[in-house]
């Protein structure tokens, strides 16, 4: 969650700075924005337990920032943006270039919202009625951008302020969760209106399309979470998860430095760097 603690007063109505708090709220192990790590590697979380924390990259911070400008102009229809954001003791110029690709995702949301029969911003979503009637062993729950029901389709979109890496919408395991969480906490009569998913992956700063989305139906994202994510969960929570596995997920984990799959892997790949002899060449040498 972001927080405005203060803001220093600017020429007509602009602030000139804004000083944003992140508010360090009770953070789930199993979360969504680590989900592509948890689900692709199970033992993971238990690595990164043992690892220091991990700090918070330049990127992103400009993200949070850029998020908590898009949700200022969801909410706020007269919003003007302030000249700077502070973050975490670091002052951001809020420039016609962040403006621009956050108005990418505002402009898109707001299309949305003028069809859409219910939606959310900013939504906490909750996975525990995954396990109804019980709970999980611990929480396992996200914040959602933006969600939107428009006539039988849940529409729910991810804002990625990021240009290193592109973020694709098909069968993204940060996204689904989100999607999943949306739906669970619809009531029944919106529940049974719901027939299809999109989920919206909206990254202004990337190479290509800007709004990238991707449809499932709603049957196939209520079949992923028991048959895929919920039992991943299950494991972990019960301390008999699977074992390391190496892959893109990888840039992402805060244990990769101490993962022993990982160190196996980079040292299959140095290894790969030396030439093989067969036994003629040997002779010639």
């Amino acid at each position: 969650m972001r927080d405005v603690v203060a803001s220093v007063a600017g020429r007509r109505g602009r602030a000139d700075t804004v000083f944003l708090n992140e508010r360090q709220s009770a953070h789930a192990r199993l979360s969504a924005s680590g989900s592509s790590i948890w689900l692709n590697c199970e033992s993971a979380p238990a690595l990164t337990l043992t690892c220091p924390p991990r700090s918070v990259g330049e990127a992103a911070r400009l993200g949070t920032v850029a998020h908590w400008l898009g949700e200022q102009c969801l909410r706020q229809p007269n919003f003007l943006p302030p000249l700077h954001v502070m973050l975490e003791g670091v002052v951001y110029d809020v420039t016609t270039e962040l403006m621009l690709a956050v108005s990418v995702y505002v402009t898109y949301v707001q299309n949305i919202i003028k069809q859409a029969s219910l939606y959310g911003i900013e939504a906490n979503v909750d996975l525990a009625p995954l396990w109804a009637p019980g709970q999980p062993l611990e929480p396992v729950f996200g914040t959602a951008d933006f969600w939107a029901i428009v006539g039988d389709c849940l529409i729910v979109v991810d804002y990625k302020n990021g240009r290193g890496k592109f973020v694709s919408p098909v069968e993204n395991p940060q996204a689904t969760f989100y999607a999943l969480g949306v739906y669970l906490k619809l009531n029944g009569v919106e529940r049974r209106r719901v027939r299809r998913v999109r989920i919206v992956i909206v990254q202004p700063n990337s190479e290509g399309e800007h709004v990238r989305g991707w449809d499932i139906p709603a049957g196939d994202l209520i079949f992923w979470g028991y048959a895929v994510l919920k039992p991943a969960a299950d494991r972990i929570f019960e301390g008999r998860p699977g074992p390391f596995v190496v892959g893109s997920w990888c840039w992402f984990c805060p244990g990769a430095l101490m993962c022993p799959a990982k160190a196996e892997a980079r040292q299959l790949e140095a290894l790969s760097d030396f030439p093989v002899w067969d036994e003629q060449e040997k002779e010639l040498i």
